[in-house]
């Protein structure tokens, strides 16, 4: 072995996970392959490597080519070049671009032929292709492989490269945080130049937690509970989070006050009304006004106490007894101990009761439990009878009730019952808290109150029972806003007749539930005569006569959106739309093709919509 020896080079090839072996980038060459390869001599006396023993000299001569090989020209058209995409793609870093061919024109554009020249489009066809190399990741594999090139002599070993990692552009995603993206650079003469190789890997530095760009995305929803802000008490807002961009949501443990007042002056939100601790009082608005106790027959008799000096003195009286005498502005103070004040008669099926009857107008508020627990009232939320206030101010002159405490939150049979059935003149009512209910125990609560206006701003109780809301606030002509309703599980004959009448309404509650029961909704809105558009109903399967009648003589009314798609049942839809606008929309269940036309179907001469 001489200096004039040439060797054949080996070539580093590298693997990646599963992939085949590839030529590592940059591409590097070793005469014995790091040290890991056998020589393997090429030519001992090689000319390129400086060898001049008897080299020939060389000589040189011109020979006419066919003009079939080539040829010169001296007035032909200029070549053009061009490039245009082509099949296969080009690979920057592990960007997957289109690849584009130049092409050549050497007869003024007529013809082109396709060149050997390649280069990278402009049309990214995938980040982080696994056609251009990529794969998280993972330390490489070599190996040496023999090649045509070659080396001559020994030069100095040969410096290992070192390879290191640095911060670039771009990030990872690992779940919804994002990572500063990492390239490796490789050095081939001991760390003073640096060049990127095609590999990258996720950083260790944090970008963003819960990022936007990996997937991330918040909402709040409302959930069940309340929040309080002082002492009023707000629907409650839970957060949800997606990870891949709002196709699917997770429940967290964050929660938030919603914006919807559920009731101001709230005692979930620790207010006292100062009402709550004031025995049951009658405050005359007129002069002379006497103040009866009387009863419905003598068969039922409740004795009570009255108090007309503020509570020093108490006075026994049976009914059919006059309590007190009062001029304006005068009240007295009542109690008693009685468990109810009424009580159902089987045989005849009706109600027998006691009430107050005073002869001019006046107002009632306090504790209406100082009738059941005397002295001890305060925090008493306990009913254990039916019938235990029904009829207690029917057709009175009653005309404020709004500070009248009604603290019972689970109630009986019938216990407010025709409460305050035909009192013309009451215009404001009592707040309602009960989230337990009783069989009928609104029915007819405020019937025939023609000038009632104010009434609870919500009905808490989510799972109704039979008759419970039946008339509640039929007839109230004044009536120009609902109570929202929360009920989502029906009982038979729940909310029949409970708005009918209701001329001056012009809102009607949400109805949420879905599973409708027999005669649930009959009547409902009958002769709402200012109502203009119906509320949701969802349900897609009807029950018997459960919308009978429910829109019956709503003149106004020109919106009903019905998605049942069963309406087998027994009049489920009888006379359901009589009466209503002579136009209107309709909006029905795509799928449900035999509704009828007319008043127990889809309002005649209505534009029909599906859902």
């Amino acid at each position: 072995m001489s200096q004039y020896t040439s060797y054949y080079l080996y070539q580093k090839y590298e693997k990646r996970g599963d992939q085949p072996f590839i030529p590592s980038y940059p591409q590097v060459y070793s005469i014995d392959g790091d040290g890991t390869m056998p020589l393997s001599v090429k030519n001992d006396n090689d000319a390129n490597c400086g060898y001049t023993g008897d080299t020939p000299t060389t000589q040189y001569r011109w020979v006419n080519l066919p003009i079939s090989q080539d040829y010169v020209c001296d007035d032909c058209p200029e070549a053009q070049y061009r490039w245009v995409e082509t099949s296969g793609y080009i690979c920057n870093g592990t960007t997957k671009y289109n690849r584009e061919v130049q092409q050549v024109s050497e007869d003024g554009g007529q013809t082109w032929t396709n060149t050997s020249n390649y280069r990278q489009g402009s049309t990214v066809i995938e980040y982080n292709s696994a056609d251009c190399g990529y794969v998280p990741p993972i330390d490489p594999i070599y190996r040496w492989v023999e090649t045509d090139e070659y080396r001559c002599e020994y030069s100095e070993a040969p410096i290992d490269p070192i390879y290191r990692w640095v911060e670039t552009s771009g990030y990872f995603c690992i779940s919804t945080i994002k990572y500063a993206k990492e390239i490796q650079q490789v050095s081939y003469d001991g760390g003073q130049t640096w060049e990127d190789t095609s590999n990258y890997r996720q950083g260790s530095r944090v970008i963003e937690y819960d990022s936007a760009d990996c997937g991330y995305v918040e909402r709040w929803v409302e959930t069940s509970g309340y929040i309080c802000n002082g002492t009023t008490k707000y629907n409650r807002e839970m957060k949800q989070i997606s990870e891949d961009g709002g196709d699917t949501w997770m429940d967290t443990s964050n929660y938030r006050q919603g914006s919807t007042v559920i009731e101001y002056n709230s005692e979930d939100c620790g207010y006292t009304n100062p009402y709550a601790s004031q025995y049951l009082t009658i405050e005359s608005l007129e002069d002379n006004n006497e103040i009866r106790w009387i009863a419905t027959e003598n068969k039922i008799m409740r004795i009570i106490s009255a108090s007309t000096d503020n509570g020093a003195t108490w006075t026994q009286y049976s009914t059919g007894k006059t309590i007190a005498t009062l001029d304006k502005g005068e009240k007295v103070l009542i109690k008693g101990n009685n468990t109810a004040y009424s009580e159902y008669v089987t045989a005849q099926s009706y109600i027998r009761s006691t009430h107050f009857l005073p002869y001019k107008s006046f107002n009632v508020y306090g504790n209406i439990m100082s009738l059941v627990y005397g002295d001890d009232f305060v925090n008493k939320k306990l009913l254990t009878k039916s019938e235990t206030f029904s009829n207690i101010f029917w057709r009175s002159k009653i005309v404020s009730a709004k500070n009248l405490i009604l603290p019972s939150t689970t109630l009986t049979n019938n216990c407010y019952s025709e409460m305050f059935l035909a009192c013309s003149g009451l215009t404001e009512a009592p707040q309602l808290p009960a989230t337990t209910l009783g069989e009928s125990c609104y029915h007819n609560m405020f019937n025939g109150c023609t000038s009632l206006t104010e009434v609870t701003s919500t009905l808490p109780a989510t799972a109704l029972t039979t008759n419970c809301y039946n008339g509640m606030f039929n007839g109230c002509t004044s009536l120009t806003t609902a109570p929202s309703l929360s009920a989502t599980t029906l009982a038979e004959s729940c909310c029949s007749g409970m708005f009918g009448g209701c001329k001056s309404l012009t809102t009607a509650p949400e109805l949420r539930a879905t599973t409708m029961q027999k005669q649930c909704y009959q009547s409902m809105f009958a002769s709402c005569t200012s109502l203009i558009k119906a509320p949701e109903l969802i349900a897609t399967t009807l029950a018997d006569y459960c919308y009978l009648n429910m829109f019956y003589g709503c003149a106004s009314l020109n919106y009903i959106k019905m998605l049942a798609t069963d309406i087998s049942a027994t009049d489920c839809l009888i006379h359901w739309v009589d009466g209503v606008s002579s136009s209107g929309i309709f909006v029905k269940a795509s799928s449900m093709t035999s509704l009828p036309s007319g008043v127990n179907g889809i309002p005649n001469g209505w534009t029909v919509l599906n859902a």
